[in-house]
């Protein structure tokens, strides 16, 4: 937890937007790694205290949600500068920028993330699931990820 994970924070919200899974009174979070720097500078930095440790892992049903709350207080100017330089690395925003374009413009054929790793979890998956008749990986990974954290899968199905 040396290196700060920065973001924005929105106003907070009015109204709740139930399609977003946002209630009234919470403030929307957002990236800034693709926001032009000059945009930031006359932008308050705050830094709290108190932080929201999340689930990282894709593959956990709890993923993206709240796992643990932390209290940092020590931190650093050197540590802000570093996390603020770290979210803003404008060779990786260019470079993106740019691979976006090239796709927009058609120049790039689209590959879908299911067709390049089908074929290196299909036969894993169907020597596993024999019963389950043919079902994609997709569908599968979906159903373990709908498996809470703490179960055991096979007392689920």
């Amino acid at each position: 937890m040396q290196r700060l994970h920065l973001h924005g924070i929105g106003h907070e919200l009015a109204e709740d937007l139930p399609e977003e899974r946002r209630v009234k009174g919470e403030r929307i979070e957002w990236s800034v790694s693709l926001t032009p720097l000059r945009e930031l500078l006359s932008l308050p930095v705050r830094v709290k205290e108190e932080v929201r440790i999340t689930e990282e892992d894709a593959t956990a049903k709890a993923c993206m949600s709240e796992i643990w709350r932390a209290r940092w207080t020590d931190v650093t100017l050197g540590q802000v500068i570093h996390g603020l330089l770290w979210e803003l690395q404008m060779e990786v925003s260019e470079d993106l920028k740019r691979q976006v374009a090239e796709v927009d413009a058609g120049t790039v054929e689209r590959v879908s993330a299911d067709d390049v790793f089908e074929p290196l979890y299909k036969p894993g998956c169907d020597a596993l699931f024999k019963e389950l008749g043919g079902r994609s990986t997709r569908e599968i990974a979906a159903a373990i990820r709908d498996i809470d954290d703490d179960q055991n899968a096979s007392a689920c199905c």
